[in-house]
């Protein structure tokens, strides 16, 4: 045999200057994480869906509860519901947001909770306090009757009174 020394399995030069280079540690990031951030160019503006949803919502539970002081407030969060729906289903058109659906919801709340408001109103103005009038008002009013014409006066206020009285 001779004493040439064997190269097949000896690494070359360049081969050495990989093995001194330092090697990316699994728990180093390679590079920027770009899984999570949203495509070049593309900003989500997702706040107008969900504000019209939300608003919708709130709008929705005030007029439900009937109670004057609340109507205020189904109306200003109904209309804001409305604008930000129309907002939002713009910008989920346009490619700019991706809640389309939250912001169709929020515009139907808004346009619910709107005709339930007008309905209310109409209802206010046909029937107008008559609502509250129970037997409590049509006892007050013969106690607090001084003569006949007073009488027939809570007999015209209160017709069910004339029902009772003729059967």
């Amino acid at each position: 045999m001779t004493d040439t020394p064997d190269t097949r399995n000896t690494p070359d030069d360049s081969a050495r200057s990989d093995l001194s280079s330092p090697t990316p540690t699994p728990d180093a990031p390679a590079g920027p994480d770009t899984r999570s951030a949203p495509p070049t160019g593309t900003t989500t503006g997702n706040g107008f869906g969900t504000a019209a949803l939300v608003l919708g919502i709130v709008a929705g539970a005030a007029v439900n509860g009937w109670w004057w002081f609340l109507l205020p407030v189904a109306v200003a969060t109904a209309v804001l519901a409305i604008v930000f729906g129309v907002v939002g289903r713009r910008r989920a058109r346009e490619g700019t947001a991706t809640d389309r659906g939250q912001a169709t919801a929020g515009l139907t709340l808004g346009i619910v909770a709107s005709a339930l408001v007008v309905v209310g109103g109409v209802a206010f103005a046909v029937w107008g306090d008559g609502w509250d009038k129970d037997d409590d008002d049509v006892e007050e009013c013969i106690d607090d009757a001084d003569d006949v014409e007073e009488l027939l006066d809570c007999v015209e206020e209160f017709p069910e009174l004339q029902e009772q009285l003729t059967s």
